[in-house]
């Protein structure tokens, strides 16, 4: 009975299972139907003539017949179409019969220009090697065109550099420091966007970069650096230059290390390269060449007193500044500080100046130590009173040739040695780079959110030097720091031509100012606005002074008023506003024997008023024009 109840309780059992089993395929149909699933399709599906790929029945080319001459091409018979035959001469390109292209094969002596071959001239003259240098270098110097909101400015430059797609060009300072937007023209015309990466003042160098993907010429830098005097050199500048070669003039190196002032700054030993090819504005910022086709110089426009002088910045700058400037970096230099550092030249010529110096018997060239400060000097045990005999052997003439030597012919890991002048003995100093731990001088370039450009000698990171500020309204502020105080002059060159000169003592201004007008006016005295205000003192060009009050830059309040020495009266004295005589004042002439007295009207006119001569008489009359009438 138990085994039957487990029977019948198993058939149960299993009732129940069909049931689920059956109740679940059902509802899967349903879903099927309701979400519309696909059920998979089998090859069977598929009609005749399809195959089944990607659960979808296509045409099966395979099996389609053609006709004879015919082929299948997607999915249809179309006619054949017979494989074109070429001569031996032709290749097929995109379905047509082409000559094919023969590479042209040149003699030995021979180089393709233009897609011909072209004989190899030799250079045998100075004349055909300066050609030569013409035609295989202009490729490399390049037109810049620089401009900012007010001005534009044209130049050349000098590829000298490339990594990859990026080229680098030299070119001066002078061209691009201030420019917003700079382009530049190849040798074929092209025009590229040029990036400007960094500038040095002293140097008057500034590196630019381009992006391409050609593979264009570099300059080859002379790597002996030995140029001479009388070497023949060839300059090649902006591209709208035109080179005659067949009647070009030869020129030639006058000088090779000139010590010149390239606005104002020569502190650091710049060397230049004089001769004599007549360097234009538009050829400014061009390469010099040596006749092996080597970049020795990079040509600068430079107009002493009306006079085009011939000058190039030798390969010691740029070796020495290139460098840092294609990194992006300020470059450098050793610090050289003295209170001074004096020639011994100049101390014989002067004798009265450098008082009470002495120099020992014996010593007739030289330079003298007055005060060595923080640096190279102050690190190699220099004292008051040393001079300077020789650098590593090098007889030391000057300043300049001094500083030549320590910052560009030497590089930055020279050790030193130096002989010298101390107590009426010699002793020897050393300079060791490898132990120098004084700071490095630097001139770096901040340009502001107005787009004022400034420049800022530093010693380390304090402001130590000049600071040279390129304002956006074209005024240029010139000051001088001294362990980050300003001390000394600074001047204000105003856009209008006028520059304004102000004394500072250990951070303090001092009362008076200075102004130098651009129609050769000046004036001392006290300003506001950088305008006279306050008792002062004004030349005029033509040889008239006033003295006294000002206001808002004109004559106000008490002050005395000399005429040009060439005209009959002398002074007048009195009150003064808005620039000119008020109320009653007296007018002095004849040598201050004779004076008028009278309400004037300005300088040169009164009203009715009485002349006292100096026999005691007087009598009644006015100025007018200039004149007692």
């Amino acid at each position: 009975m138990l085994r039957y109840n487990l029977i019948k309780e198993g058939d149960y059992m299993r009732k129940i299972v069909l049931f689920v089993l059956l109740f679940s395929f059902v509802f899967a149909l349903s879903a099927c139907e309701l979400f519309d699933i696909a059920s998979p399709i089998s090859p069977d599906s598929c009609e005749i003539g399809e195959i089944l790929v990607d659960e979808e029945c296509v045409t099966d080319d395979t099996i389609v017949s053609c006709p004879t001459g015919q082929e299948v091409i997607e999915g249809e018979c179309k006619d054949k179409i017979d494989p074109l035959e070429c001569l031996d001469t032709e290749e097929l390109i995109n379905g047509e019969c082409k000559e094919k292209e023969i590479p042209l094969e040149c003699l030995e002596s021979q180089v393709i220009v233009d897609g011909v071959c072209v004989d190899i001239v030799v250079p045998e003259t100075d004349l055909e090697y300066a050609q030569w240098v013409i035609q295989t270098q202009s490729d490399t110097v390049v037109e810049i065109k620089a401009s900012n909101e007010s001005m534009s400015y044209t130049g050349s430059g000098v590829i000298y550099k490339n990594d990859g797609n990026t080229y680098y060009i030299v070119t001066n300072r002078n061209l691009v420091f201030d420019a917003t937007t700079i382009s530049i023209t190849l040798f074929d015309s092209t025009v590229i966007a040029a990036q400007y990466v960094y500038d040095d003042y002293y140097s008057n160098v500034a590196v630019l970069s381009f992006e391409s993907s050609r593979d264009l010429d570099v300059a080859v830098i002379d790597q002996d650096n030995d140029l001479a005097i009388n070497d023949i050199i060839v300059s090649i500048g902006n591209l709208n230059q035109t080179y005659e070669t067949d009647t070009l003039d030869l020129y030639v190196v006058l000088d090779q290390y000139v010590s010149t002032e390239m606005d104002g700054f020569k502190y650091f030993g710049e060397s230049y390269i004089q001769h004599n090819n007549v360097i234009t504005a538009n050829e400014d910022e061009g390469g010099l060449f040596n006749l092996d086709g080597e970049l020795v110089g990079l040509n600068i426009y430079y107009n002493v007193e009306g006079y085009i002088v011939g000058y190039a910045i030798s390969l010691d700058v740029l070796n020495k500044v290139l460098p840092y400037l294609e990194t992006g970096n300020p470059v450098q230099r050793i610090s050289v500080r003295a209170e001074a550092l004096i020639s011994i030249d100049d101390i014989f010529a002067n004798w009265s100046t450098y008082y009470p110096v002495t120099i020992p018997v014996g010593i007739t060239s030289g330079l003298y130590v007055k005060t060595p400060g923080d640096g190279i000097l102050n690190y190699a045990g220099f004292l008051h009173n040393d001079i300077i005999l020789t650098v590593n052997g090098i007889a030391i003439t000057d300043l300049y040739q001094f500083m030549n030597l320590i910052q560009y012919i030497y590089d930055m890991e020279t050790d030193m040695v130096f002989e010298i002048s101390r107590d009426y003995g010699t002793a020897t100093l050393y300079y060791n780079h490898a132990d120098y731990q004084t700071d490095y001088l630097t001139c770096t370039k901040e340009i502001d959110s107005s787009g004022s450009i400034t420049y800022t000698e530093k010693f380390g990171n304090t402001i130590d030097g000049y600071k040279l500020e390129y304002r956006n309204n074209g005024d240029v502020l010139y000051t001088y720091y001294v362990n980050g105080v300003i001390n000394g002059y600074t001047y204000l060159y105003l856009a209008n031509g006028d520059v304004i000169s102000e004394t500072y003592i250990d951070g303090v201004k001092q009362s008076n100012v200075s102004i130098w007008y651009a129609n050769g006016d000046e004036y001392s005295g006290p300003l506001s606005n950088n305008r006279p205000e306050g008792t002062g003192t004004m030349w005029f060009n033509d040889g008239g002074v006033y003295q006294g009050g000002f206001s808002n830059g004109l004559f106000h309040g008490q002050g005395t008023y000399w005429y040009p020495s060439n005209i009959f009266y002398n002074y007048i004295t009195g009150s003064f506003a808005n620039g000119n005589p008020t109320g009653t004042s007296t007018m002095w002439f004849n040598g201050g024997q004779t004076y008028f007295i009278a309400e004037f009207i300005d300088i040169n006119n009164s009203n009715s008023g009485t002349i006292y001569f100096d026999d005691g008489t007087s009598m009644s009359g006015t100025f007018e024009d200039g004149m007692i009438k």
